[in-house]
């Protein structure tokens, strides 16, 4: 029996080594790796991509959070962009170091750990699943509702009611909304169609909707009205800053999808670069524009509790005819989005499923023609049971938010510990000439050698655009949240800080270096400039309802037991350090002696 026990105690001990061992485990960057998988993904299709998902919410969101904070919405909509555009840099500079299939997943996993880079890639899968879902959902209700009036939605409640089931983590529709199948096996059909045949749909949706959005533009550009605009009286409510930041942050999620092509596209050190940073700085002037002229608009209220739509702006303006282009454009959005989900989904699936911490079945492409197909069709049944029977609760955008901004501030945190640790050889890009110490870039770009003063110079704009960050949210929270205090000079106060944080901000952004071979983007003063994007999106966070952390707990808490059951005892690192004696196996590990 004491030798049983012993026998039981000696595997437990070997096993919780082999746990610790995987969750400290890094995986060795490399510089380019090879893959099954075709290149057919270019900077055009790259940059269309990255503006089509900026613009997602150009129809729906916009002017839904314009009527309802009023036009001081650009405020917290601009320190959102800024925020995003910190954090497109330094996704471009992780992905000219390494371009991959697992995005965020992989980042994390170089740096942090395999266990962290796997509750990365989890989170990544579920956010997926859940946006396909709800733009499925938002897309059979505008077309139920523009095309057929309700009639779609009026026969599956009298004809195919099942009986519902609710409580706190789980919920049937009453009503099998079977219309959605339809929809989702569209998305699903076109992914797995092939990155080739993809891209052309990702063209003419991108085209359209950039051609839609310029006409509205121009149209509301002819009909302001500037009259009304008082930043002073706008200012005696603040709610617009806290609820608005929230909600206004969805405006510049999911844009960061074409890192997960890196295996697939043409030239990724240089492609997805370009693509993602000059895609999301487009996509971020559309927004500011277009928020200003909607907003001025003749006959525009200053607020709306009602959900305003683009449709019955212009219908109201007497553009009747051009007024059914927007709904098109909005269904499109979603298409788009829907799509961009399941290509982030089947990448990172494909990735884990290679380094071992995913079913294998995911890590194999097509014998035909190189793609994720068992990955699509496992995807297509999870959507089609959540989409069709599940459904999408209300709260489920805040758990969308939640989750996309804490991968977010893992991948920020990712770039810091890997600016701070990798060195030039390791990563053969002697242009690059990365130092194991914190870099600062130099200023202004002419100098190639940057000297004292340069360096003190970006010290001097790092200092005043975190300090404008820090005044505004001082301001912010202590003296206007929650109280009747409209004194002028704290509202003028934090709107000049808000503009001073813009424009430092907007100088601390380095322009790519031009080489032979790569766009080398490097953010400037690291590392307080994605600490500033980190702090942001921590208060994001803080926002958020507290009901949400316990969908997103139980959520992780099955995926750690994913983990420490299945993943880390077949993961591919951990089976490369046993092979050569690093770590002993669970049968070697012998008890410590008394």
């Amino acid at each position: 029996m004491d030798k049983y026990r012993e026998d039981i105690l000696d595997r437990g001990i070997g096993y919780a080594k082999k746990v610790y061992f995987c969750i400290l485990l890094k995986k060795n960057m490399k510089q380019e790796e090879e893959s099954e998988l075709d290149r057919n993904i270019k900077f055009n299709a790259t940059l269309l991509l990255t503006i089509g998902l900026v613009l997602a919410s150009f129809y729906e969101g916009m002017p839904r959070i314009i009527s309802t904070y009023g036009y001081m919405i650009f405020f917290p909509l601009l320190v959102s962009g800024i925020m995003s555009f910190i954090t497109s840099v330094c996704f471009a500079e992780l992905v000219t170091l390494n371009p991959n299939s697992g995005g965020s997943y992989r980042y994390v996993y170089y740096t942090m750990g395999e266990l962290m880079g796997f509750l990365v890639g989890w989170s990544c899968i579920c956010t997926s699943v859940m946006q396909v879902c709800e733009k499925t959902i938002m897309m059979t209700q505008n077309i139920d509702l523009s095309l057929f009036d309700g009639r779609m939605s009026n026969f599956t409640s009298k004809y195919l009611s099942i009986g519902g089931f609710e409580n706190y983590f789980l919920r049937i529709l009453p009503n099998a909304e079977l219309e959605n199948i339809i929809l989702i096996l569209a998305v699903i059909g076109v992914s797995i169609l092939g990155v080739r045949k993809g891209i052309f749909v990702v063209y003419i949706i991108a085209l359209f909707n950039i051609l839609i959005i310029c006409s509205c533009i121009t149209i509301f550009w002819f009909y302001m009205d500037l009259s009304k605009f008082n930043i002073l009286g706008a200012t005696e409510d603040f709610t617009f800053f806290t609820e608005g930041s929230v909600e206004g942050h969805l405006f510049y999620m999911n844009f960061e999808v074409a890192i997960f092509g890196g295996a697939e596209t043409v030239k990724p050190t240089t492609t997805i670069p370009r693509g993602l940073v000059e895609g999301f700085h487009i996509g971020f002037m559309f927004y500011m524009v277009s928020v200003i002229l909607y907003s001025a608009r003749k006959g525009a209220a200053e607020k709306n509790t009602t959900e305003p739509d683009m449709k019955n702006a212009l219908w109201n303006l007497g553009f009747k005819t051009f007024s059914v282009l927007p709904p098109i454009g909005l269904v499109l959005c979603y298409f788009l989005s829907a799509i961009a989900e399941i290509f982030e989904a089947t990448r990172v699936m494909y990735t884990m499923a290679n380094d071992g911490l995913m079913f294998p079945i995911f890590g194999k492409a097509h014998r035909r023609f190189p793609n994720h197909f068992n990955s699509h069709i496992f995807l297509a049944v999870v959507c089609c049971l959540v989409g069709v029977f599940i459904g999408v609760a209300p709260s489920t955008k805040w758990a969308i938010i939640a989750m996309e901004t804490s991968i977010r501030i893992m991948v920020l945190i990712a770039y810091l510990v890997l600016r701070y640790q990798c060195d030039s050889e390791d990563l053969s890009l002697e242009e690059y000439a990365l130092k194991k110490r914190w870099v600062l870039t130099n200023f202004p770009h002419a100098l190639n050698k940057p000297t004292k003063t340069t360096h003190t110079i970006s010290m001097l704009l790092i200092f005043l655009s975190v300090i404008s960050i820090i005044l505004s949210e001082l301001i912010m929270i202590f003296f206007i949240i929650g109280t009747n205090n409209t004194l002028i000079f704290l509202r003028i106060g934090f709107v000049i800080c808000i503009l001073t944080a813009f424009i430092s901000v907007q100088l601390l952004n380095q322009q790519p270096v031009n080489s032979r071979k790569y766009f080398l983007y490097k953010v400037r003063g690291i590392p307080f400039t994605p600490m500033l994007a980190i702090t942001w999106y921590s208060l994001i966070l803080m926002f958020l309802p507290p009901y949400i952390w316990v969908k997103i707990f139980c959520w992780y808490l099955l995926g750690l037991l994913f983990y420490f059951s299945y993943a880390c005892l077949r993961s591919v690192e951990y089976r490369k350090h046993e092979a050569v004696g690093e770590v002993e196996s669970p049968s070697e590990v012998s008890l410590p002696s008394a």
